[in-house]
């Protein structure tokens, strides 16, 4: 998404950014933000959003498919990812988007004001003239009640990561092409590591890291491993600054730090007690937030800004009404009882990896059970108290609701802090399906990001699905026109041309599952990622 220093503009003309989506770039999570810190933000269904670096619009158009009401501007240097975008927009049919190649330096008061400004991989990747620019035009473009999200390397932690970014630079400084840089790299990056592994004074660990950020890169394949590596860590401008520096910038131009996007606590392993004790040397939040970036080695942040002047309240405090008008979903699952849960009325919910939240409020675990049975579904949150407290069987009087919906709250918001997946919290409704229907209906853009071979899709949820080879085959026939009987011959299709295969998708001992199973579990799987529109929603 980065857009291309002053010094090297024909760089995204010939190597444009992967077409990827960036969740915590959503204006609904910036909106959730701003109403938990006690704002006033503009509603996410009639909005005005500008995205600065937009490439070819993959963050951009699956927003504004589901947010129609809305208003969407990107504006980017490259005029081959501004076709690109244009492109991507003229085949989804999505009609409140408008693309411009143009400098942001040349943003001015004809472009009008937006609720939500997006600069998602700019801030340390432009020269810092630029990058003042930048910051004004945050300042001048962003309305009133208006929310701003910048992303940007961070120290300390790219303090370890700068000799190896040197290092490779030094590597490739007289290759040509992307594809030369690319093998020199990450030839001279396994050679550092074998020297340390031999006794050379490197740490391992960031070695390790660097090159597993270049091998992700490179599973994209082709132009898009490329893209990465010229774009990211070896672009020709990569300046990291210290948080508390991030945040000085912010002021001189009236913009204040809000939160961070993704809304998470500290890392889990950081102890209460160990959080206690930056507390009691921290000037203040900022103070707070830069000792920890110290003590966690902090390399990326994604950073929320407000006017200078709005009224936040911080912290985040519990009350009644603080949930009413968003939305809810997790994606955690009943988890297995400890021992002493019975006894105790404790309930355990949780993810497949480990993370989990456990309480024993009948209306909390309701609210639970009931996230679990329509996920992925997005549930208002007025619908999750009534239906959890019918569930739960809670006592009607006042006092008894005032309670529960405290209680709830404070469950919910913990579950957020400790992992998005546990629970997440929306500013609108995105009209998701719990199953794929008889004519299966994805998103256009969604259809012609697979037929374009892009591997990671949008959902719904403005989420990255990793689909499956045969899901992205099936995905452009999925727009609402074509019944499972017209799909299970296309299926039939990919089976006799070598696409799909029978046998890989059963076990050893298993009999090949037939076409129209093997449709079945596709089709739930897309579902399951949120790929797939309501009927009533088109």
């Amino acid at each position: 998404m980065a857009e291309a220093p002053q010094a090297k503009a024909d760089v995204y003309d010939v190597i444009p950014y992967p077409a990827l989506s960036f969740v915590q770039t959503h204006p609904s999570r910036m909106a959730v933000a701003a109403r938990l810190f006690g704002l006033d933000p503009d509603p996410v269904g009639r909005c005005r959003v500008l995205e600065i670096g937009c490439a070819t619009g993959s963050n951009l158009i699956p927003m504004a498919e589901v947010l129609p009401a809305s208003e969407f501007v990107g504006i980017d240097r490259s005029a081959v990812e501004i076709a690109g975008a244009r492109e991507g927009l003229a085949a989804s049919g999505v009609a409140n988007v408008r693309f411009e190649c143009m400098d942001l330096c040349d943003l001015d008061d004809s472009f009008g004001q937006f609720d939500y400004i997006v600069a998602h991989g700019v801030y340390s990747w432009i020269p810092f003239d630029v990058r003042d620019r930048l910051m004004e035009v945050c300042k001048e473009r962003l309305a009133p009640n208006g929310i701003c999200y910048i992303s940007y390397n961070t120290y300390p932690g790219w303090y370890h990561l700068r000799p190896i970014r040197e290092a490779l630079l030094y590597r490739v400084r007289d290759e040509d092409t992307a594809g030369e840089k690319l093998t020199s790299a990450l030839a001279f990056l396994d050679l550092m590591g074998r020297f340390a592994e031999g006794g050379a004074n490197h740490d391992l660990a960031y070695l390790d890291w660097f090159q597993t950020r270049l091998q992700e890169s490179e599973a994209f394949g082709g132009a898009a491993s490329q893209s990465f590596l010229f774009h990211d860590e070896l672009a020709e401008v990569n300046e990291p600054v210290y948080f508390h520096e991030f945040v000085e910038d912010a002021e001189r131009h009236g913009l204040n730090f809000l939160c961070e996007a993704s809304l998470a606590a500290p890392p889990s392993y950081a102890k209460p007690d160990e959080l206690q004790e930056i507390a009691s040397y921290s000037r203040d939040h900022i103070d707070a937030e830069q000792y920890l970036d110290h003590a966690v080695n902090r390399m990326f942040r994604m950073s929320l800004l407000c006017h200078a002047d709005a009224k936040v309240s911080r912290p985040i405090r519990p009350r009644v009404g603080l949930l009413a008008g968003l939305a809810v979903n997790s994606r955690a699952t009943r988890a297995t009882a400890k021992e002493a849960d019975a006894e105790q009325g404790i309930v355990r919910y949780g993810l497949e990896d480990g993370a989990e939240i456990a309480f024993n409020h009948p209306v909390s675990i309701a609210a639970f059970e009931y996230l679990s049975l329509l996920s992925p579904k997005i549930v208002p949150f007025h619908e999750l108290f009534e239906t959890a407290r019918l569930r739960a069987r809670a006592e009607d009087s006042p006092k008894a609701r005032e309670t529960d919906e405290l209680v709830l709250t404070v469950n919910l918001l913990q579950a957020s802090q400790r992992r998005r997946d546990l629970a997440a919290f929306w500013a609108y409704e995105p009209p998701v399906a719990l199953a794929p229907g008889d004519k299966p209906h994805a998103l256009p853009y969604a259809r012609y990001a697979a037929a374009a071979g892009e591997r990671h899709i949008t959902t719904l949820r403005h989420e990255r699905a990793d689909v499956p080879a045969v899901g992205l085959a099936l995905l452009p026939y999925l727009d609402g026109e074509h019944s499972r009987a017209e799909l299970l011959t296309i299926i039939g299709g990919f089976i006799a041309d070598g696409v799909l295969s029978r046998s890989d998708s059963a076990a050893e001992s298993e009999e090949p599952p037939s076409p129209e199973r093997m449709l079945d579990e596709l089709l739930d799987a897309l579902a399951g990622f949120g790929l797939f529109l309501e009927p009533d929603s088109y």
